[in-house]
């Protein structure tokens, strides 16, 4: 292809990112949003790549790594609980008098799925310095099913029903939409510059490609919505942020390769409306809604991966480790004199989160087979498992399945 011809893709594709990119990211515990390794094209060092995805889950790790509802990553919930944080906040609580003073646990279940599009450029411009960005559009339902669970009272089938009822007045008193939600919209802009370098034949490997990344985290993704417990966030919830990620790629021999991916990366603070506890319940059933000033922690990803090349006239496999740890972060109530104490300290405890997933990887280059390489596309499968090898809680377990094609250029 002429090299007029490239840089005026280029430029397509950089304006796209600049008015209307929008990225997947890694600190969201709820669906995976991990980087994607570039297959390397000896002599096309750019590339656009557009992948379909489908996700799934219907279970989570918990505090305790142990596997519980969807919605019991922000704790359980105990209608009792929530009946005397309503009192405690001057609302009316609907339960029979004789119930109130009761523990009332319900096993609360759900199911998310999601189906979006996602894009990656990465743009080559000198030997040493590269830059790019990511971004993806989705669409998400999700629900909740509460079924009763452990409690202190003698309760018959209209007993139950009697109770389920006035969960739905509690939910309808405090403005929760309760059990269902879609969303439709993009998520964060990924977009960043890289500093690296391919060495050839140096330290017994055939060839090391290793650099640094330093990147922003632009909040144009969907947010979780405080009166809607089943929506989720399509990014970082609305905050800015910045990374910086190391990143090494050896070749062990001909089309073997071993690679590893460091990352860190802070969101900045900010305040909006969310829910707040007024007692013990979980923050996405807070008695209270108000603006609260956020800090969130600190990200760290740890990338391991190991690469086959053309094992058959272009196919290749991949096995990949992503393991994320994200750190508490930090909730200060920012209502201007709250008749109401918000009880953040044990909400708070539950945004610590760690989440590992495995991804096995098959791909193959139709550029492998050309006598002249052009504008041949690769194609890309993958399929993101979580595990629970090592610190997995507090996070959903998603499995996504993807399809998708790069343009090397």
């Amino acid at each position: 292809m002429p090299k007029t011809q490239h840089i005026f893709i280029s430029l397509v594709f950089m304006a796209f990112t600049y008015f209307s990119s929008y990225a997947m990211v890694y600190d969201n515990q709820f669906i995976p949003l991990l980087r994607r390794t570039r297959i390397d094209v000896g002599g096309c060092p750019s590339l656009f790549a557009i992948d379909l995805f489908a996700d799934t889950a219907s279970s989570a790790y918990g505090p305790n790594e142990e596997q519980v509802g969807l919605p019991s990553i922000f704790g359980i919930f105990n209608q009792g609980e929530l009946g005397r944080a309503m009192a405690a906040a001057g609302c009316p609580d609907p339960m029979r008098t004789d119930w109130q003073d009761f523990k009332v646990l319900w096993d609360v279940n759900g199911k998310l799925q999601t189906q979006g599009i996602f894009f990656t450029l990465h743009k080559t411009i000198t030997d040493w310095v590269s830059f790019g960005a990511s971004w993806m559009f989705m669409r998400a339902n999700s629900r909740h099913e509460f079924n009763i669970g452990k409690h202190d009272l003698e309760l018959g089938r209209a007993d139950i029903l009697q109770l389920d009822e006035n969960r739905r007045e509690m939910f309808q008193v405090l403005g929760l939409q309760e059990n269902q939600s879609a969303q439709v919209g993009f998520g964060d802009v990924d977009a960043y510059l890289r500093v690296g370098h391919m060495w050839d034949y140096t330290l017994k490997f055939k060839r090391i490609d290793a650099g640094g990344t330093l990147g922003m985290l632009i909040p144009s993704g969907l947010r979780h919505e405080a009166n809607k417990p089943t929506s989720i966030p399509f990014g970082g919830d609305g905050h800015w942020g910045i990374y910086g990620a190391l990143d090494g790629l050896f070749e062990l021999r001909d089309d073997m390769k071993a690679g590893l991916y460091l990352r860190f990366s802070k969101r900045f603070p900010n305040t909006r409306n969310r829910r707040m506890p007024a007692g013990c319940e979980p923050i996405i059933f807070g008695a209270l809604c108000g603006p609260v000033r956020v800090n969130p922690g600190f990200t760290f990803v740890f990338n391991p991966y190991f690469v086959l090349e053309n094992l058959r006239d272009g196919l290749g496999l991949g096995i990949y480790y992503n393991l994320t740890a994200h750190q508490k972060d930090s909730w200060c109530d920012a209502r201007k004199n709250p008749c109401v104490p918000a009880q953040l300290n044990g909400a708070v405890g539950f945004t610590d989160w760690r989440s590992e997933y495995i991804t096995l990887n098959a791909f193959y280059d139709f550029g492998k087979v050309c006598a002249v390489r052009e504008f041949d596309p690769i194609l890309t499968f993958n399929w993101d498992v979580p595990v629970r090898f090592l610190v997995a809680q507090n996070v959903f377990k998603t499995y996504r399945l993807s399809l998708g094609v790069q343009f090397a250029f």
